[in-house]
């Protein structure tokens, strides 16, 4: 993992620019493409999302997560073992599903992954139904005077009666409704929403 010292030092000496890094992160990465992948993910993927934001939720839980796949010795055996140990006839994590036959049943080792999604097609259809109507469809939005108003509210209704699932449209709208009226019109969103707010 990179330090913080360390990170600024070459996002400084590449001017910042996110694509620069990540090409020098790969310029330094050792191996195949498959090793190099994960090189790139641990100083990039890993440290700037998914530890952060695990970190984040977790304790928002006061719950102290302890990832154990990043265990410095296991980090470092993982990536000296070669890729065909960690894909292998297209099955990624090879290894670890092979160890695990030992200790777990198979419904658990083959099963789907499973993220940590946040509900927003359910939240569109109930606590942030309101929201999302009154910020996209009212006089005063950004979103719905520069496109169709009728386009946006069929996206809502179809959510809503979920005859489609609309939740990434919804939130992109919302987000760029948002972000205009933070920074162009200097208003200030509360957490605790009121139906109907005059913007």
């Amino acid at each position: 993992m990179r330090s913080p010292k360390r990170a600024k030092k070459i996002i400084k000496a590449l001017n910042g620019n996110e694509r620069n890094i990540h090409r020098e992160i790969w310029r330094r990465a050792n191996g195949d493409v498959v090793q190099r992948m994960l090189y790139m993910d641990c100083h990039t993927w890993l440290v700037d999302n998914l530890l952060e934001r695990g970190d984040r939720m977790s304790m928002a839980a006061s719950v102290e997560s302890r990832p154990p796949f990043l265990d410095h010795n296991l980090v470092e055996l993982a990536f000296k073992l070669p890729s065909k140990f960690k894909v292998k006839h297209g099955s990624v994590k090879w290894i670890i599903k092979e160890i695990s036959k030992n200790f777990l049943p198979l419904e658990i080792i083959n099963r789907k992954k499973i993220g940590f999604r946040v509900p927003l097609d359910l939240w569109f259809r109930g606590r942030l139904r309101d929201l999302a109507y009154d910020l996209l469809l009212s006089n005063n939005s950004f979103v719905a005077n520069r496109m169709s108003r009728k386009s946006i509210k069929s996206i809502l209704e179809s959510h809503e009666k979920s005859r489609r699932d609309e939740e990434i449209r919804i939130w992109t709208l919302l987000c760029l409704e948002i972000w205009y009226q933070v920074f162009f019109k200097s208003k200030v969103y509360i957490a605790n929403y009121t139906p109907s707010l005059k913007i």
